[in-house]
């Protein structure tokens, strides 16, 4: 967890123009006495055709859609914001 904190501390912030091609939740844990855990995950495809997966937080899983066109803010493999674009 530490050197992955490192990792996108020291990663630079990208603006790239994207479609959301997917969404994914992946829960973990939950039983007896442990809470549930819950990840979230975007697959944005570039101008390029190349789809990546990027984690991103609740407030960005939930504002998203598939087929959603704009700009997505990127640092490693996390994405910290969308803003989409009306087409």
């Amino acid at each position: 967890s530490l050197t992955k904190g490192a990792k996108l501390s020291k990663a630079p912030l990208n603006r790239e123009p994207a479609l959301v091609v997917d969404e994914r939740v992946k829960v973990s844990g939950g039983s007896g006495n442990s809470s549930a855990s819950t990840r979230y995950f975007i697959t944005l495809q570039d101008r390029n055709g190349r789809r990546t997966e990027y984690a991103a937080n609740d407030k960005i899983a939930s504002s998203v859609t598939e087929g959603d066109m704009g700009f997505a803010y990127l640092k490693a493999d996390f994405m910290l914001d969308f803003k989409r674009v009306e087409v």
